[in-house]
């Protein structure tokens, strides 16, 4: 097909940053959110302020830039992108897995999140349950795409630990319960999330939500 020219890649070597996404992403919230009244504060010299402005013509929304080393909501900001960034990778490397050889495994454990996510003292708990409870007054969002298993997975996790009323009531299962649990809604979430986009699980890849190593502990689960 290539060599008929009925496919062509034309690449180039250099794609800009142009924000049109995000910015559409954060109009289409706008338009659907008549609640509130929004202001937005860049950091100086990015290009999604002027982009956002561009957008704006019609709405009464504010748009300024700031200096992030003045600006103290700017520079928590920034802390926070960091924090949801460095804790997005650590979940998505612990999703990894060799699907070549671990079929098995990874169509019966939902994820490779392994117990330890679940061992939680009761300062890890108390925070994570305040990020649930952030996600749920959408004072933090997650904006994803069609392809979204790290964001719904990440999301999913952290309602699930906010599920519980108080560290006590969550320290009484124990890891191999939590890890269920929380995979099991999981499996659900994602069936939720692409049926909405009209992307279908196949039979075979229900899972039984299993955390990988209370998985490869008990050989009876094996198929």
């Amino acid at each position: 097909m290539i060599d008929e020219s009925f496919v062509s890649f034309n690449t180039k070597n250099y794609y800009s940053w142009d924000y049109e996404l995000e910015t559409d992403l954060i109009l289409n919230k706008i338009e659907n959110d008549t609640r509130n009244n929004y202001s937005f504060i860049f950091d100086e010299g990015t290009k999604a302020s002027k982009i956002l402005k561009s957008k704006l013509d019609k709405q009464n929304v504010q748009v300024i830039e700031s200096d992030s080393k003045k600006d103290t909501m700017i520079r928590f900001v920034d802390w926070m992108a960091t924090f949801f960034g460095k804790l997005s990778r650590s979940y998505s490397n612990s999703m990894k897995m060799d699907i070549k050889n671990d079929r098995i495994i990874s169509l019966n454990t939902v994820a490779d999140i392994e117990s330890n996510w679940f061992d939680l003292d009761e300062i890890q708990f108390s925070l994570i349950k305040l990020i649930g409870k952030l996600i749920k007054n959408k004072n933090i969002i997650f904006l994803q795409g069609v392809l979204a298993d790290n964001s719904i997975g990440l999301k999913n996790y952290i309602e699930y630990i906010s599920s519980y009323k108080s560290y006590n009531e969550f320290n009484q299962k124990d890891l191999y319960v939590r890890g269920k649990e929380n995979n099991e809604r999981l499996g659900q979430n994602w069936k939720d999330y692409y049926l909405d986009k009209n992307i279908l699980f196949a039979e075979e890849e229900t899972t039984s939500g299993m955390t990988t190593e209370f998985f490869k502990k008990n050989p009876l689960n094996r198929k």
